[in-house]
């Protein structure tokens, strides 16, 4: 059974909003940023979009009547959200394309990234921008507990 859903899209879990990289960040990552920084994000944007083949379907729905009286039915549906979580010492753009381009493809509705414990290196942070990942959070290894706690109230969704 699917819990109830409280926090609306966009919204997260007040750790995460307390957190939350302002959007001046982001640009100011993206303009340091060299052509060819940007240029090698780009490319391994694209190569694991590309080995993915592409966003999947809003929704799909399959049934096979397998006989006597029985039948398969699968549904899958988009997640409401994803989070990805990456710790201090995490520094690897294309490490963290590898992780929040599956998200984009599978259409779920929020995906944001999570630092726990340190600030988001402008790297990082061009990379989240490339990617048009809108929310970047900082919390402590304290407040990580909690928040999975409550990430619930957004409804269907995974932390990887």
């Amino acid at each position: 059974m699917n819990p109830p859903v409280s926090l609306s899209p966009g919204q997260w879990p007040t750790a995460m909003e307390q957190g939350r990289v302002a959007d001046a960040a982001f640009a100011a990552a993206y303009a340091r940023s060299t052509d060819l920084q940007r240029a090698w994000i780009k490319t391994g944007l694209a190569a694991v979009f590309a080995a993915l083949g592409g966003p999947l379907p809003a929704s799909r729905h399959q049934r096979e009547v397998l006989g006597h009286d029985l039948d398969l039915t699968e549904a899958d549906a988009p997640l409401d959200y994803v989070v990805v979580l990456c710790g201090r010492d995490f520094l690897s753009p294309a490490r963290l394309v590898a992780a929040v381009v599956p998200a984009l493809c599978a259409r779920a509705r929020d995906v944001a990234a999570v630092r726990v414990g340190g600030a988001w290196p402008k790297p990082l942070l061009t990379a989240l921008e490339l990617c048009g990942v809108e929310t970047a959070c900082r919390v402590t290894s304290r407040d990580l507990t909690g928040l999975v706690a409550k990430l619930p109230a957004k409804g269907r969704g995974a932390v990887v």
